[in-house]
C-alpha cells in the first residue's frame, strides 16, 4: 500500500519527493503537465458557458418581430369592418392612418388636397334701374 510505504519512509527518516518533511503532501508545480491537462477541460467548460450566456442574452434582447405590413393590417381592419366589429368612422380613421404610413414607407408625396367645391357665381343684384354716373 502506498500509504504504508510513505509511513515507513518517513519513519526511517527518508521522505519521498512529493512529501514534505512534516508529512504533508506537496502541491504540484504550476508547470506540471498533468495539472495543465487537468485544468484544460475546466477552462473550456467556462468558455463554452460564457458563450452560451452571451448568445442567450442576445436572443433575449433581440427586437421583436416586425409588425405586419400595412396592407395586411388594412385588410384585417376591412374584414373587421365588414363583420360589423368596427364602425365606418373608425375604419376610415384607420385607413387614413395606414395610408399615411404607407406613403412614408414608399417615399410618396402627400396626396393632393381634395378640390374645393366651386364657389357659386355671384348673383347680380336685382336691377333697380339706376345707372352708375
Amino acid at each position: 500500500m502506498p500509504g504504508c510505504l510513505i509511513g515507513v519512509e518517513v519513519a526511517l527518516g527518508r521522505s519521498p519527493p512529493d512529501v514534505s518533511p512534516l508529512g504533508a503532501i506537496k502541491p504540484p508545480a504550476w508547470n506540471d503537465p498533468q495539472l495543465l491537462w487537468a485544468a484544460l477541460p475546466l477552462v473550456a467548460a467556462l468558455f463554452i458557458g460564457a458563450g452560451v450566456i452571451y448568445y442567450v442574452d442576445r436572443w433575449r434582447k433581440r427586437e421583436e418581430a416586425p409588425a405586419a405590413p400595412n396592407e395586411d393590417q388594412l385588410s384585417h381592419y376591412r374584414s373587421l369592418y365588414e363583420r360589423g366589429e368596427l364602425s365606418e368612422d373608425e375604419f376610415n380613421r384607420l385607413k387614413v392612418l395606414l395610408g399615411e404610413r404607407m406613403r412614408k414607407e414608399l417615399n410618396l408625396p402627400a396626396p393632393p388636397s381634395p378640390p374645393t367645391p366651386p364657389k357659386p357665381p355671384e348673383a347680380e343684384p336685382p336691377s333697380t334701374g339706376i345707372q352708375p354716373g
